[in-house]
């Protein structure tokens, strides 16, 4: 009897610890492999040809969750570097599921800066302590008008996407009103 109580308890603390929550250490850790799961994705997406892309994107509809509701799941969007709440990530008129900027080959993730321009030396823009590259498809609104107004202490705000290369390329440049504690400027 003794014995199948040690055994029913071996069992029971086994089953416990199985189920024990989680170590910062083992989640941090399953954090980084999410991560290169991710960059994984990203570059096998980027290497199918647009007919296997389009297969691929319908498949993970029906695995993911559609945030932003435009016909393209999170997983996809999230590999390719294309907004989740954005039905419209590059702002062209164009919904994601219609547009090509899904099938950009290059595209591995969303990057943002907001801050002071440090240098600008076209094509390279460094704001925020981040780099990017301003490309002939960049889009200037509310406040910069044009590569003119890139000047260092112009506070703008920049998104973009990191290229297969590691480049940040800028998608979107803007004015941006709170730089080292102002108060603001006009907002546009």
């Amino acid at each position: 009897m003794k014995q199948i109580l040690l055994a029913l308890c071996l069992c029971v603390f086994s089953c416990l610890s199985a189920h024990a929550a989680p170590s910062y250490k083992s989640t941090l850790s399953a954090a980084r492999n999410l991560r290169k799961s991710e960059v994984r994705l990203a570059k096998s997406i980027a290497s199918l040809s647009t007919a296997d892309r389009e297969k691929l994107k319908a498949a993970l509809a029906s695995l993911g969750v559609d945030t932003d509701k435009d016909g393209v799941s999170d997983i996809f969007e999230k590999a390719r570097g294309s907004n989740l709440c954005d039905t419209d990530s590059d702002d062209d008129g164009v919904d994601d599921r219609d547009d090509g900027y899904e099938d950009n080959d290059d595209r591995l993730g969303e990057v943002e800066a907001k801050g002071t321009v440090t240098s600008f030396a076209d094509p390279t823009l460094v704001v925020g302590g981040k780099t990017f590259s301003i490309t002939a498809t960049t889009v200037f609104r509310r406040g910069v008008s044009s590569k003119a107004d890139l000047v260092t202490g112009a506070c703008i705000k920049v998104e973009g996407y990191t290229d297969a290369s590691n480049i940040n390329v800028a998608t979107k440049v803007e004015k941006y009103d709170r730089c080292g504690g102002s108060s603001g400027g006009d907002d546009d």
